[in-house]
């Protein structure tokens, strides 16, 4: 089995510290930490199948072969693409399962 890199965009990176300091100014740093490190362990996953993940609900995503990887037991889901000759992942955002992120 093929390891991929996983590679986050500045506005997943920007997304996260977004949640993360949410959930610290809200309920203080521990709970902010578990969501962090929830986070991270999830996005990390993708190093091995990144395909298992369902395509994306964004069609301008899904177009490009993208996937979304939904966060068990959190409110937040990942968009990715999936580049299989670099072996690369791509996470483009990470947002709350309400939000209507760039429909």
């Amino acid at each position: 089995m093929t390891a991929f890199s996983v590679i986050l965009t500045q506005e997943a990176r920007d997304n996260i510290e977004e949640i993360t300091g949410y959930i610290a100014g809200q309920s203080g740093f521990v709970p902010a930490s578990t969501v962090l490190k929830r986070i991270t362990d999830g996005l990390q996953s993708l190093e091995r199948m990144p395909q298992r993940c369902a395509p994306s609900k964004k069609p301008w995503v899904s177009e490009q072969g993208g996937r979304d990887y939904i966060f068990l037991g959190l409110p937040y889901i990942a968009p990715f693409l999936i580049d299989e000759a670099a072996n690369i992942v791509t996470v483009i955002a990470v947002y709350h399962g309400k939000m209507n992120w760039q429909t």
